[in-house]
């Protein structure tokens, strides 16, 4: 909120930006609503996610001031289902990498992930009492998207998988969900499954991707088992797992989720032999997907 930075922000931008349709001004520092953009944002969430989606779209930061506007209208959006409009934008912001991280912070802040995930606010500070998990449900969720996101610059294994994932939108939901189970009785990893179901429905995804959805957040652990409780050098083992992860696609999100789910656990937890075990079942499993054989 330093005002006189905010202004400087907003000359640069008012001088050297572009406008973009809808009262949004984006420039070299930033974007932010103009007095036409504000006043289409009162008590209209669209509006909201398309800046949050122009936001990802340019990577640009929303300026302070903007964002102030969007967090006061935030509070003051209707309580009901959220229109289809309004659950495509935000399919689409999980399907980029950029800023996504940041996006579903500032989100989350001010109540909108919870809009669309209402399990969501049930995790909000929601402690789990482990000896590994070191954060609170909400942030271990929200730190694995990040993990996930910054794989994109990634040159080891992990990068090419993720950058070869066709549908991050489906993984990056996973990884925002996966644990929202926890709280409620029964198995977390069937709580799960049936929150992935309901949010396939209100964010108006394909069947295919649903049952994606289902799969990862029910199976995601069980990669982390498998790599850290049986011998993964037992060729029919390998076999058997890659036979019920069934896809080549399925395989990459697969991985990508274990490795985000870990390194989301707690500081330093995720570390090079973790990263070296887990891409050795992902070779051998791609292996036999391929059909090229065992290494």
């Amino acid at each position: 909120k330093a005002q006189s930075r905010d202004r400087i922000a907003r000359l640069a931008t008012a001088v050297f930006g572009h406008r973009v349709e809808g009262g949004v001004r984006v420039g070299i520092s930033g974007m932010f609503l103009t007095r036409e953009g504000l006043v289409s944002l009162r008590g209209n969430l669209v509006e909201i996610m398309r800046v949050a989606a122009l936001s990802s779209l340019y990577d640009k930061p929303v300026a302070p001031a903007t964002w102030e506007a969007i967090r006061h209208e935030a509070r003051r959006l209707p309580a009901e289902t959220p229109p289809s409009e309004a659950c495509r934008r935000f399919v689409s912001l999980l399907a980029r990498s950029t800023r996504l991280g940041v996006l579903l912070r500032d989100l989350h802040d001010i109540g909108i992930v919870e809009r669309f995930i209402p399990e969501f606010n049930r995790a909000r500070g929601l402690l789990q009492f482990n000896q590994y998990h070191k954060y609170t449900v909400d942030e271990h969720c929200l730190r694995a998207v990040e993990f996930a996101a910054d794989l994109k610059d990634d040159q080891g294994p992990l990068g090419e998988a993720y950058r070869k994932i066709k549908q991050k939108e489906v993984l990056h939901l996973a990884l925002l969900i996966h644990d929202l189970g926890k709280g409620f009785e029964g198995d977390h990893h069937e709580v799960g499954e049936h929150i992935a179901e309901d949010t396939a429905s209100r964010l108006g995804m394909s069947p295919r991707e649903a049952e994606t959805l289902k799969y990862l957040v029910r199976r995601h652990d069980s990669m982390n088992h498998l790599v850290f409780h049986r011998d993964t050098s037992d060729e029919l083992l390998v076999a058997r797992f890659a036979t019920e992860v069934g896809t080549v696609e399925h395989l990459r999100m697969m991985y990508v989720l274990t490795a985000a789910d870990l390194a989301a656990v707690g500081p330093r937890v995720w570390d090079g032999w973790k990263n070296e075990v887990l891409g050795g079942l992902y070779g051998r499993a791609m292996d036999c997907l391929s059909g090229d054989g065992w290494r």
